[in-house]
Protein backbone atom coordinates (compact mmCIF):
# COMPACT_ATOMS: atom_id res chain seq x y z
CA UNK A 1 0.00 0.00 0.00
CA UNK A 2 1.34 3.11 -0.96
CA UNK A 3 0.47 6.65 1.10
CA UNK A 4 0.96 10.19 0.19
CA UNK A 5 1.42 12.24 3.82
CA UNK A 6 1.08 16.19 4.75
CA UNK A 7 2.91 16.39 8.03
CA UNK A 8 3.13 20.04 9.77
CA UNK A 9 6.32 21.71 11.04
CA UNK A 10 4.93 24.05 13.53
CA UNK A 11 7.94 25.22 16.08
CA UNK A 12 7.38 28.25 18.57
CA UNK A 13 9.85 29.19 21.11
CA UNK A 14 11.96 26.57 20.72
CA UNK A 15 9.21 23.74 20.95
CA UNK A 16 7.63 21.53 18.57
CA UNK A 17 3.77 20.73 18.35
CA UNK A 18 3.28 17.35 17.87
CA UNK A 19 -0.14 14.40 17.98
CA UNK A 20 0.24 12.05 20.50
CA UNK A 21 -1.55 8.62 19.73
CA UNK A 22 -3.37 7.88 23.08
CA UNK A 23 -4.10 4.18 22.68
CA UNK A 24 -0.97 2.96 21.17
CA UNK A 25 1.50 5.78 22.99
CA UNK A 26 3.69 7.74 20.94
CA UNK A 27 4.03 11.08 19.10
CA UNK A 28 4.04 11.92 15.67
CA UNK A 29 4.11 15.45 13.34
CA UNK A 30 0.18 16.08 12.70
CA UNK A 31 -1.01 16.15 9.29
CA UNK A 32 -2.99 12.97 7.65
CA UNK A 33 -3.49 11.54 4.27
CA UNK A 34 -3.70 13.91 1.26
CA UNK A 35 -6.83 13.22 -0.92
CA UNK A 36 -6.77 12.83 -4.63
CA UNK A 37 -7.30 15.87 -5.95
CA UNK A 38 -6.15 18.11 -3.16
CA UNK A 39 -2.47 19.64 -2.59
CA UNK A 40 -0.44 18.47 0.13
CA UNK A 41 -0.29 22.13 1.23
CA UNK A 42 -4.26 22.23 1.49
CA UNK A 43 -4.27 18.72 2.49
CA UNK A 44 -2.45 19.94 5.90
CA UNK A 45 -4.77 22.88 6.39
CA UNK A 46 -7.57 20.63 6.28
CA UNK A 47 -6.50 18.36 8.56
CA UNK A 48 -5.17 20.46 11.15
CA UNK A 49 -8.95 21.78 11.06
CA UNK A 50 -10.18 18.43 11.70
CA UNK A 51 -8.11 17.70 14.64
CA UNK A 52 -7.68 20.94 16.47
CA UNK A 53 -10.39 23.19 15.25
CA UNK A 54 -8.03 25.39 13.84
CA UNK A 55 -7.41 27.33 10.71
CA UNK A 56 -3.66 27.86 9.74
CA UNK A 57 -1.93 28.34 6.32
CA UNK A 58 0.35 26.01 5.45
CA UNK A 59 3.89 28.06 4.28
CA UNK A 60 6.64 25.32 2.76
CA UNK A 61 7.97 22.12 2.34
CA UNK A 62 10.91 21.79 3.71
CA UNK A 63 11.72 18.06 2.76
CA UNK A 64 9.89 15.14 1.82
CA UNK A 65 10.61 11.78 3.60
CA UNK A 66 9.74 8.06 2.27
CA UNK A 67 9.56 5.56 4.82
CA UNK A 68 8.25 2.42 4.50
CA UNK A 69 7.43 -0.36 7.33
CA UNK A 70 5.16 -3.61 7.69
CA UNK A 71 1.75 -3.85 9.39
CA UNK A 72 0.19 -7.37 10.18
CA UNK A 73 2.36 -8.88 6.69
CA UNK A 74 1.24 -5.92 4.59
CA UNK A 75 3.87 -3.33 3.58
CA UNK A 76 2.98 0.31 3.96
CA UNK A 77 5.11 2.68 2.31
CA UNK A 78 4.57 6.31 3.20
CA UNK A 79 5.85 9.84 1.16
CA UNK A 80 5.72 12.51 3.28
CA UNK A 81 5.87 16.20 3.13
CA UNK A 82 7.19 18.09 5.89
CA UNK A 83 5.57 21.29 5.74
CA UNK A 84 5.80 24.08 8.11
CA UNK A 85 2.89 26.07 9.63
CA UNK A 86 2.28 28.38 12.36
CA UNK A 87 -0.47 28.94 15.01
CA UNK A 88 0.78 30.76 18.15
CA UNK A 89 1.57 28.45 21.49
CA UNK A 90 -0.72 30.55 23.32
CA UNK A 91 -3.44 29.02 21.78
CA UNK A 92 -5.81 26.13 23.66
CA UNK A 93 -4.92 22.88 21.91
CA UNK A 94 -7.78 21.02 21.96
CA UNK A 95 -8.47 17.98 19.65
CA UNK A 96 -11.20 16.88 17.69
CA UNK A 97 -10.11 13.39 17.51
CA UNK A 98 -10.46 11.14 20.65
CA UNK A 99 -7.70 9.34 20.19
CA UNK A 100 -5.38 12.05 19.74
CA UNK A 101 -3.72 14.73 21.97
CA UNK A 102 -1.74 17.61 20.80
CA UNK A 103 1.54 18.93 22.62
CA UNK A 104 4.01 21.61 22.55
CA UNK A 105 7.22 19.34 23.16
CA UNK A 106 10.65 21.10 23.92
CA UNK A 107 14.15 19.59 22.01
CA UNK A 108 15.02 18.13 25.50
CA UNK A 109 11.88 16.49 26.01
CA UNK A 110 11.62 15.18 22.51
CA UNK A 111 15.13 12.89 22.67
CA UNK A 112 12.96 10.93 25.56
CA UNK A 113 10.09 10.77 23.98
CA UNK A 114 8.67 7.67 21.52
CA UNK A 115 8.25 9.55 17.55
CA UNK A 116 7.00 7.78 15.24
CA UNK A 117 8.78 6.92 12.53
CA UNK A 118 11.75 6.78 14.61
CA UNK A 119 13.91 7.11 11.19
CA UNK A 120 12.31 10.89 10.94
CA UNK A 121 13.71 12.09 14.87
CA UNK A 122 17.32 13.29 13.35
CA UNK A 123 15.13 15.58 10.97
CA UNK A 124 12.96 17.06 13.76
CA UNK A 125 15.74 17.27 15.81
CA UNK A 126 18.06 19.42 13.28
CA UNK A 127 15.02 21.59 12.82
CA UNK A 128 14.51 22.28 16.48
CA UNK A 129 18.02 23.08 17.09
CA UNK A 130 17.61 25.60 13.71
CA UNK A 131 20.50 23.47 11.82
CA UNK A 132 19.47 22.80 7.80
CA UNK A 133 17.94 19.80 6.98
CA UNK A 134 17.82 17.27 3.87
CA UNK A 135 15.51 18.03 1.65
CA UNK A 136 14.74 14.29 0.79
CA UNK A 137 16.01 11.55 3.19
CA UNK A 138 14.72 7.95 3.36
CA UNK A 139 14.64 5.52 5.72
CA UNK A 140 14.39 2.40 2.46
CA UNK A 141 17.87 1.86 1.82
Amino acid sequence: MQELIARGICIQDGKILLAYFKTEEYYFLPGGHVEVGESVKVALEREIKEELGLDTSSEEVVSIFEHSWTKKDKLIHEINFLITFSLSKDIALNSKIEHLDFKWISLEEFSSIRFLPEELRTTVEKLLSGNAIATFDSSIR
